[in-house]
């Protein structure tokens, strides 16, 4: 079950008796156990049926005792457990002893009265272990990692549509763009975009590239973008910018590679013939991000972009290896490249 799905079908009051959530994006679960709050507790009952748990102090006997005591003075108890590694393969130092079999039987007929969401802050489970596959079967495991495309979308919209407001595929796009997998940032963003746009409003490419918290990912695609439409002295005020924030020399070549890795990639599929709804399938970004890099292959060759390709690639060994000065080589590669750019 993916983020966009859990978090509907708790909206929709499907809650399911027991949850694992892992992954890397501490975000999206407190995402996720904010909902579950917020929709089987009522304000009144929270403090005496909502109990949070840390498994590296406490037995997972404890959890379940929690787990099976009645509510009070409401309908249902919620029970978070943080620290659930023995559900992965990671080889933790427990300082007390997990009765696994135990939260098998529970899981195995678990309480109507209590929701149990167990926590495990690990990129994978373990899937050969036997309480695994029964939570499988059983519950809801959600994994909560940097969210692919196809659902990072959805999750920008209905984030939106919760804040009372439109965003347009495009500006979904360009805030992953810029703002990368960093969920925090991007509901941040989102919500002072929301506030900017006002109840009803939508939220547009204009309005990302107008509010957008400066990213050294932002600056290197304006860069990429000044050396192409041949505004050099944006170009240099953008590295001197990106310099002046102590942005490492060595992150900012490697973005532009990357830049370039997709203006080449896509360049090279137009002209075999793809439509961008194509490329971006094949590239595995949003269509709207093919179109923007179509548009700035547009002043280079393939084999310009190539050869731009090799001179990152060559600065990258140098800067790493001491033998050029990070902000000399910098400052070259813009003025080689837009020689380039025609």
């Amino acid at each position: 079950m993916n983020i966009t799905e859990v978090n509907t079908q708790i909206k929709q009051g499907h809650i399911a008796p027991v949850y694992v959530l892992y992954g890397s994006q501490r975000f999206l679960i407190d995402e996720i156990i904010r909902n579950l709050s917020e929709h089987i507790l009522d304000e009144a009952s929270v403090d005496f049926n909502y109990e949070t748990f840390d498994l590296e102090e406490h037995p997972i006997q404890s959890v379940l005792e929690a787990a099976e005591t009645l509510p009070f003075m409401g309908e249902k108890r919620l029970i978070v457990a943080y620290g659930a590694h023995f559900l992965s393969g990671a080889k933790e130092k427990y300082k007390v002893e997990h009765d696994l079999e135990a939260l098998m039987r529970y899981v195995s007929h678990p309480v109507d009265y209590s929701v149990l969401v167990l926590v495990v802050p690990q990129e994978k489970l373990d899937e050969r272990k036997k309480v695994v596959k029964l939570l499988k079967k059983e519950g809801a495991v959600v994994q909560a990692g940097s969210l692919p495309l196809d659902q990072l979308v959805p999750w920008l919209k209905q984030r939106a549509a919760d804040l009372g407001v439109q965003i347009t595929d495009e500006a979904c796009a360009l805030l992953h763009q810029f703002a990368g997998d960093h969920m925090q940032m991007l509901a941040n963003e989102m919500a002072k975009m929301a506030s900017y746009v006002g109840k009803q409003g939508v939220i547009t490419e204009e309005t990302v590239h107008q509010l957008i918290a400066k990213t050294v990912e932002q600056d290197v695609f304006n860069l990429v973008d000044h050396v192409v439409q041949l505004r050099v002295s944006q170009a240099f005020a953008t590295l001197e910018e990106l310099l002046r924030r102590n942005e490492e020399p060595i992150k900012i070549l490697f973005l532009l590679a990357r830049q370039f890795r997709l203006i080449y990639r896509a360049k090279d599929l137009a002209k075999q013939g793809y439509s961008e709804r194509q490329m971006s399938q094949m590239m595995g970004v949003h269509p709207y991000v093919c179109k923007l890099a179509v548009r700035q292959g547009r002043r280079f060759s393939l084999k310009q972009l190539a050869e731009v390709l090799d001179q990152l690639a060559e600065l990258d060994f140098k800067l790493k290896t001491g033998q050029l000065d990070k902000r000399l080589a910098l400052e070259l590669f813009i003025l080689q490249l837009t020689k380039k750019a025609v």
